[in-house]
Parts: C-alpha cells; sequence; structure tokens
C-alpha cells in the first residue's frame, strides 16, 4: 500500500490509503512513499509538502530547494522562503544568518 504526495502510513499492516495521514511540518513525502523525509538543515516546509522543493529556507539562510546556506557577515534576511539577503545599512555590520536589521551594529 502507498500513499500519496505529502502523505505517509504510521501503523503497519494497513490495508487503505484513508490510513494514510499528513506529513508534519518540516517534512515532505514524494508519492507512493510511505514516510515523511525531514527537510534540509534550515530549511522548513509546510503540512502536507510532496517535493524537497516545498523546503523553503528560514530567516537569515538563502538558497534553493531546501539547501540553505545561511546569509554572509554584513547582511540578514527577515523572512523566510526565496527572498535574498538584504545589505546592513551603510557603516554597520551584522553576523552571518542574522535575521532581523537590528542585527546590524555599528
Amino acid at each position: 500500500l502507498s500513499c500519496s504526495g505529502g502523505t505517509y502510513l504510521n501503523m503497519t499492516g494497513a490495508t487503505s490509503a484513508s490510513q494514510c495521514q499528513e506529513c508534519p511540518g518540516g517534512t515532505y513525502s514524494l508519492p507512493k512513499s510511505s514516510t515523511c523525509v525531514r527537510c534540509p538543515l534550515n530549511s522548513d516546509a509546510a503540512p502536507g509538502s510532496v517535493t524537497v522543493a516545498s523546503c523553503v529556507c528560514e530567516k537569515g539562510y538563502v538558497g534553493a530547494n531546501g539547501m540553505c546556506q545561511a546569509c554572509s557577515a554584513g547582511t540578514y534576511k527577515p523572512d523566510m522562503g526565496s527572498s535574498l539577503c538584504l545589505s546592513c545599512p551603510e557603516m554597520s555590520h551584522s553576523p552571518a544568518a542574522s535575521r532581523v536589521e537590528a542585527d546590524c551594529t555599528c
């Protein structure tokens, strides 16, 4: 028995696809898979996600398909998703993986 994408079986001996359950947030499941796979480090996905492309970078990280790297020092990223890291205001600096402009200090 296999489940549709974004779902999994958490019981042995299941006999119906109606026993499939939605994968939790931070995971995804390909169609015909029976398990949920955790998103790569520093990324997250909505419950019921179907592919690794659903894994979006967390705040302070940038990349695609869940392959997220920290924003470099001197930049920050306040939103989840595929947006780019933003430069700190002139004459200020921030550590790598900064999430808010307030991390930029003189």
